[in-house]
């Protein structure tokens, strides 16, 4: 059970809040960084059907901000205080005076979840609108690689063919697109509920926003200083969100692992964060 009224005025005071601000004005600068270092390449192939994906976050295999590190911190920084700021504020007595802890937790959850998928979707969703604009064309680009060394060697690839998500590219361009951006915001709330759940374990103000960014990192770094099995790396959200770059063979499997144990992985360590809360809280 969720309190419908609290779900409202901590989504209200998520999107009012200066911190909302910070996550568009990084989301402009993000897709600005992108068009304008496309445009400083030292070498680019053009020779491509015309499609506005071809300079769209995750998909452009050009440019500097093609990559999204940071969506993680840009969805916790909205909405991963939300249980923060009410313990901050003096708010939480009150609320459980009214309440009980647990529907506390459970709305900033929910509210946490909803305003962590707009800010961290936001960079992917900005630069959509922006290339759709500035190109209103939507093609289907080969991801095959030709087996000839010098034809390949000028051939453009959106989307590598070993990739995950080139079928869905190859049925369907905009389904591609909002499986993409659906995913990005999904674990992007998933992020953002673990910036909430381990924010009572904090002893200083605002760290919980650096937890989700700490934690992908420390996953991706994990492969590397320890010994791992082939692949084992590709199941990173980095990696595997990053659909534009080269897919070697055997990674698709591991991407998809990947996608899975993050979509599962994420919500069961929020339900242990928040059940040690709670008896810490008891």
């Amino acid at each position: 059970m969720v309190n419908i009224g609290l779900l409202r005025a901590q989504i209200k005071s998520g999107l009012r809040n200066v911190r909302c601000l910070v996550v568009v004005a990084l989301s402009l600068f993000i897709v600005g960084f992108q068009w304008w270092s496309i445009r400083h390449l030292g070498y680019r192939i053009h020779d491509h059907e015309s499609t506005f994906l071809d300079e769209v976050l995750l998909f452009s295999p050009d440019g500097s901000g093609t990559a999204l590190y940071l969506f993680p911190f840009l969805a916790a920084l909205v909405g991963g205080s939300v249980l923060a700021t009410e313990k901050q504020s003096h708010r939480l007595e009150l609320l459980e005076a009214r309440l009980n802890y647990g529907v506390v937790e459970r709305t900033s959850l929910c509210s946490g979840f909803l305003l962590g998928a707009f800010g961290g979707v936001l960079p992917f969703l900005t630069s959509i609108i922006f290339c759709a604009i500035r190109n209103p064309h939507l093609s289907f680009i080969d991801g095959v690689m030709n087996s000839d060394a010098k034809a390949a060697s000028s051939q453009y690839i959106l989307v590598w063919s070993e990739g995950w998500v080139y079928p869905i590219y190859r049925y369907n361009q905009v389904l591609c697109i909002a499986t993409v951006g659906l995913l990005v915001a999904v674990l992007s709330g998933l992020f953002t509920c673990l910036a909430i759940a381990s924010s009572p374990f904090m002893t200083h103000k605002y760290v919980e926003v650096l937890v989700p960014t700490a934690f992908l990192l420390l996953w991706w770094a994990f492969p590397v200083l320890v010994p791992h099995p082939g692949h084992a790396e590709d199941i990173n959200p980095i990696l595997y969100l990053q659909v534009n770059g080269f897919t070697a063979s055997g990674s698709t499997l591991a991407n998809l692992i990947g996608v899975a144990v993050t979509l599962i992985g994420l919500p069961l360590i929020v339900v242990m964060l928040c059940w040690l809360q709670r008896k810490f809280h008891e």
